[in-house]
């Protein structure tokens, strides 16, 4: 299993039914969903533990509602007050804690498992930073480790659980997806589709991978900080910057620039999860809105088809056509390897984030 997008694995570990994206009720009735997300950093849930049967019943209450395009002006359709109630299940493995959250569909009972580490003795209370892993198996998962990236912790007490997030402010990322892909396609003419901003903080193909890559293609890659590196291709530098990094359990911003001597790409990539403020000040940069998530019900019968769930403003397309515009021309040797990979990955990490909740 892989973080997509890792701030919220957090919280689905301990209410994995109540934060959705489209409402809790299965009825198809459009009740309002739970858009009022955590705070900056995390959240704090109460907390009843029987040690005894090793079960975590979690609960919370906030104001919830939706956003919903009423015309061409967003509206927000208040949900009042709802209390979220959700039972989990823990286990240790050695140093680790295994919390087990259930979901029934298609029939079936599903068991999503989410790792953390700590040191704390087999014993629940205390800090636990969860773990990425690449699959799930009988035991649990295997491969898992740290992100390089950011710190997703839980705190238990015998009345709370507090989720935390925070970027690792010395993280190296001039090797992350984002750079691999932008490097890629300047070296290939500009001819990739895979440069994401949220991927700013992700390593699928960079890392190793990157480094077999440059070693293959003759690229020169230079160090400059932990968020400034150069590459050197078929003679021409260029610079990669990452010039702003912000991320929050509801909140993303990434800018990020490549320059040559004579030219410039400038990346801005700003997404956060709708509020009744942002919702109600029409303070709203794209109001697509998801229509996957159905019709939406007022209080006096009204139907919205629109539910506008997160707030973003991008310069994706620009940023590529500006990446081919600097790009050295295709080359015809790039390793299949990679052509496979590429093709393979077909991932769209577009709004992929906030579709967790």
């Amino acid at each position: 299993m892989k973080f997509t997008k890792k701030t919220a694995a957090i919280a689905a570990a301990l209410l994995a039914v109540s934060l959705t994206a489209c409402g809790d009720d299965s009825s198809g009735t459009g009740a309002p969903s739970n858009n009022s997300l955590p705070p900056t950093g995390g959240y704090v849930y109460q907390l009843s533990v029987n040690e005894a049967t090793q079960t975590l019943i979690v609960t919370s209450s906030r104001e919830v509602g939706n956003c919903v395009l009423a015309g061409e002006e967003p509206l927000w359709l208040d949900g009042g007050l709802k209390v979220y109630a959700d039972t989990n299940t823990y286990e240790f493995k050695g140093d680790s804690l295994i919390l087990h959250s259930f979901e029934t569909y298609d029939g079936h009972v599903h068991d999503h498992k989410n790792i953390f580490i700590g040191k704390n003795n087999g014993r629940l209370y205390g800090t636990w930073e969860q773990l990425l892993c690449d699959d799930d198996d009988d035991d649990g998962a295997k491969d898992c480790h740290l992100s390089p990236y950011a710190t997703y912790t839980i705190t238990f007490t015998q009345s709370t659980a507090t989720t935390n997030f925070s970027l690792r402010e010395n993280a190296d990322f001039t090797k992350t997806d984002l750079v691999y892909h932008i490097v890629e396609s300047l070296y290939n003419g500009g001819r990739s589709s895979e440069i994401y901003a949220s991927d700013f903080d992700d390593q699928d193909q960079g890392g190793p991978e990157f480094d077999v890559f440059l070693q293959e293609n003759n690229i020169t890659y230079q160090k400059v900080s932990n968020k400034q590196a150069n590459f050197t291709i078929n003679g021409q530098v260029y610079t990669f910057s990452l010039t702003s990094a912000e991320e929050s359990m509801e909140s993303r911003l990434v800018e990020a620039t490549v320059t040559t001597l004579s030219s410039t790409c400038y990346l801005k990539d700003f997404e956060e999860a709708i509020s009744k403020e942002t919702c109600n000040s029409h303070n709203i940069y794209d109001m697509s809105g998801f229509h996957e998530c159905g019709t939406v019900y007022a209080p006096d019968g009204t139907v919205y088809d629109i539910l506008i769930h997160e707030n973003s403003l991008s310069n994706i397309k620009e940023f590529r056509e500006c990446i081919r515009s600097i790009a050295q021309q295709p080359s015809s040797d790039i390793p299949l390897l990679y052509k496979r990979a590429a093709k393979e990955s077909g991932h769209s990490k577009k709004n992929s984030w906030f579709k967790k909740f």
